[in-house]
């Protein structure tokens, strides 16, 4: 049985006093598999019975209702970002523990800062995604999304998820970082083994020891940091027209002061604001839109829907179920008495379910009122730095498929499958029938 962590190695962690907590949640199972595809219904029984409640197992509270999710964001002072984020951390063996380079454990995400370090960094990490940047990229967009569809078999069906969600957006995040092209995979690999050692172990998992999948999990990510930190060296003996260029320059200068291994952290976090929040959302919009062909049909004759089929999928199926923040003072939030040092899931995917503000929150609705108020980016100063990039991206995705294959269907009877993680909802795969689709215009 996993134990909740206390000695600060994990999500989990809470202060020194870690006596019992209330209300709970009977039957809450987020890495469940059936939880992991279908949590709503879930959500809506804690929203409507125990809208913050505490599980002893992740040694956490979850907040599920949207006024006290947006109320949890704008606090920064008593639901602080800063310790409230680490990788689980199981014994190694000797060869694998001496490469772990300082921080690894408890990396200096943005998502981990509080102002000023945050202020600082954000203000670094947003040159990877100023307005000019990213709406520069549109043609790039475009061309690499038609190149995906030429590589469809001409009939039969394809993983979605694989061929063409994953692929564009790792195509546009290696450019605009300065990663080599080859290194998508590398990267999309990555990202999956840092969000599921970011989240604390299931029952029945040791997490005093490591066994095989985990440590080829670190073995990977330890290459990865390897990597990038070779990566920015070579950026700042030359530099060249990419983000990390851009980073090591302003770093190096003195306009924002970091620490060196500062920058490969800040790095690899892009990595992921700009990979998996995007292919997750190009698969669940085509997903909800072919399970519901009238809805295919209804942008297949008004492509002016497109945004709006990006919001509605935001908000019914966000990439990101929501962060973690650590209480400063002892608080109550409705009937939960909060203490200082406890860890907080923000839960912004069941926010956006919250039948106060969507009606009838399951149905995917193209012209659903108030839809702009979703928390799928999060809110504040937190919110994600991607974001602009992943709705142009998501926009031009579906654009581009409408356009080719707008006789694409959905393959029957498949299972969704998602990776065993507490803050994304990230798809493994989704399989569709390609018919004969036109050519690149």
């Amino acid at each position: 049985m996993a134990t909740v962590n206390t000695e600060g190695n994990g999500p989990g962690h809470v202060g020194a006093d870690a006596g019992p907590r209330c209300p709970h949640l009977d039957g809450y199972a987020p890495l469940s598999p059936g939880q992991l595809a279908n949590p709503y219904p879930m959500w809506a029984h804690a929203r409507a019975t125990a809208p913050v409640f505490y599980d002893e197992r992740l040694g956490m509270w979850s907040v599920t209702r949207y006024q006290d999710v947006v109320g949890v964001l704008r606090d920064p002072e008593t639901f602080s970002s800063a310790e409230a984020f680490a990788l689980r951390q199981p014994r190694l063996p000797e060869e694998l523990a001496t490469r772990i380079p300082p921080g690894f454990w408890r990396p200096r995400m943005l998502v981990a800062h509080d102002p000023p370090e945050h202020t600082k960094l954000r203000r670094l990490a947003q040159k990877a995604f100023t307005r000019e940047r990213v709406a520069a990229l549109e043609p790039f967009i475009r061309s690499t999304c038609h190149q995906l569809v030429d590589r469809f078999p001409e009939r039969g069906e394809v993983d979605l998820m694989v061929a063409y969600a994953n692929a564009l957006p790792l195509k546009v995040i290696t450019s605009i970082l300065g990663f080599e092209a080859d290194e998508g995979p590398d990267l999309r690999q990555w990202t999956e083994d840092f969000l599921v050692m970011a989240t604390p172990a299931r029952d029945g998992e040791d997490d005093d020891v490591a066994d095989a999948q985990i440590v080829g999990r670190i073995e990977r990510m330890v290459a990865m940091t390897e990597r990038c930190a070779a990566l920015v060296e070579e950026r700042r003996q030359a530099p060249r027209d990419d983000v990390i260029s851009a980073l090591v320059q302003a770093a190096d200068t003195g306009d924002v002061q970091v620490a060196p291994y500062d920058l490969v952290t800040l790095a690899l976090e892009l990595v992921i604001a700009g990979n998996d929040t995007t292919a997750n959302l190009i698969s669940h919009m085509v997903h909800y839109l072919l399970e519901d062909r009238p809805l295919w049909e209804q942008l297949l004759a008004d492509r002016t829907l497109v945004p709006a089929a990006v919001e509605e999928t935001l908000r019914r199926r966000g990439s990101s179920k929501g962060l973690f923040r650590r209480a400063t003072a002892d608080v109550t939030i409705g009937e939960a008495q909060v203490r200082s040092g406890d860890i907080l899931h923000v839960l912004f995917a069941s926010a956006n379910h919250d039948e106060a503000l969507f009606t009838d929150p399951e149905r995917f609705d193209l012209y659903r009122e108030k839809v702009g108020e979703h928390v799928g980016f999060g809110r504040f100063r937190h919110s994600c730095l991607g974001a602009p990039l992943a709705r142009l991206e998501g926009r031009v995705a579906l654009e581009v498929l409408l356009e080719r294959i707008p006789g694409l269907e959905p393959v029957p009877e498949q299972h969704l499958e998602y990776a065993p993680t507490l803050t994304t909802q990230t798809l493994l795969h989704y399989r569709v029938s390609v018919p004969r689709f036109r050519e690149t215009p």
